[in-house]
């Protein structure tokens, strides 16, 4: 075969990944709560979304070195989602929304203006959207996919950089009607990490006791989160718009 023409690129291996959580956690939640699956059935599960995606990509039978990257892929999609479904186990979020769009189309983002007059905006999709209502307050959570290890410091915001997950938290919530407050931003890297790594995210969490512990009864899967004040958010905003 001609790897060129039956080509599986690295955008090709993040839309599948993309594709994967999408559609399996999508199933977790048929019932309105998030439902565990064994790993039999998300094996099989798994099994069935890539037959069907690369069939989509390539007409033509792979070539043996792609079907070896395409297991390796499998593998990958495999440890996240077990990942998953042990971290919403333990868990009072759930998942409510995935590709959520911002901006034009979709939910509303603020029209800004920068230091040289010229008008931006938000604009982008939400991976996946998960939320929890405590004491009676709704709150939002973003989760981002990446192919590779993430690494977040709020003071890079503070440079300017690694805004975009966070200008999408502050869309959303500034745009829902019922008062939705930010509970932070998590990073899952579909990179196989070591055993003692399992599950662990990075990025950004409300630094509130209830909240924490709705988010991860454990602390296993935001033990590697920056924590962070109302306050602290609050002037993360600031920086942000």
């Amino acid at each position: 075969k001609d790897d060129r023409r039956l080509g599986f690129s690295a955008i090709d291996s993040g839309k599948y990944m993309h594709r994967i959580m999408e559609l399996y956690v999508q199933k977790r939640m048929e019932t309105g709560k998030y439902v565990p699956a064994d790993k039999n059935e998300t094996e099989a599960e798994i099994n069935a979304i890539t037959e069907q995606y690369i069939n989509q990509i390539m007409p033509e039978k792979p070539s043996k070195r792609l079907e070896k990257l395409i297991g390796r892929l499998k593998n990958a999609a495999l440890f996240v989602c077990d990942s998953i479904n042990n971290e919403f186990s333990c868990s009072g979020f759930v998942p409510i929304g995935f590709e959520v769009k911002i901006g034009t189309g979709g939910v509303a983002a603020p029209l800004l203006t920068t230091q040289k007059g010229r008008k931006v905006t938000t604009v982008g999709y939400i991976d996946r959207l998960d939320s929890a209502l405590i004491n009676g307050k709704r709150y939002i959570r973003v989760a981002d996919y990446k192919s590779s290890t993430h690494s977040f410091n709020s003071r890079e915001v503070e440079n300017g950089e690694k805004m975009q997950m966070l200008s999408y938290l502050f869309s959303y919530c500034d745009a829902a009607e019922d008062g939705a407050v930010p509970a932070g931003v998590l990073y899952r890297s579909f990179t196989l990490p070591d055993g003692e790594e399992y599950g662990s995210q990075t990025g950004l969490v409300l630094d509130e006791p209830y909240v924490r512990s709705a988010m991860d009864s454990t602390g296993v899967h935001i033990k590697k989160a920056e924590k962070a004040s109302a306050e602290r958010i609050e002037q993360l905003k600031e920086q942000v718009y």
